[in-house]
């Protein structure tokens, strides 16, 4: 059975953005300290786990909230990395961040668009 989550572009693009980040906690590990990544980690992990839970309200007025929840994680997700990587990886990631926090933006209007719709019927 697929989750409603599960067929949003927005919470698979943040799954490949978990996975990139995966791959660069195993590159860059050994020069940071543990608690930076964690912090990367938690921060990242956060983005999709938001999506998920949110799918799973009653309302596309809570679910918007847990979509914002996941553009402050996206945030904080991006300074940290801009602190932990050198330049080339983070360029590399960069724009899929951008990608995605557009995307989250758009989601989220349209969310809060059919929470008003539904008022005026």
């Amino acid at each position: 059975m697929q989750m409603r989550y599960e067929k949003l572009e927005v919470w698979n693009l943040a799954r490949e953005l978990v996975e990139e980040v995966r791959k660069l906690k195993e590159k860059y590990k050994e020069k940071y300290q543990f608690s930076l990544w964690d912090q990367i980690w938690r921060s990242i992990t956060s983005i999709p786990l938001n999506i998920a839970e949110g799918s799973g309200r009653g309302s596309d007025k809570d679910y918007a909230r847990f979509v914002s929840q996941a553009i402050a994680s996206l945030s904080e997700s991006r300074a940290n990395l801009q602190i932990a990587l050198n330049q080339a990886a983070w360029e590399n990631l960069e724009s899929r961040i951008q990608e995605l926090y557009f995307k989250l933006i758009a989601f989220r209007k349209t969310l809060l668009k059919s929470t008003l719709s539904k008022r005026s019927d």
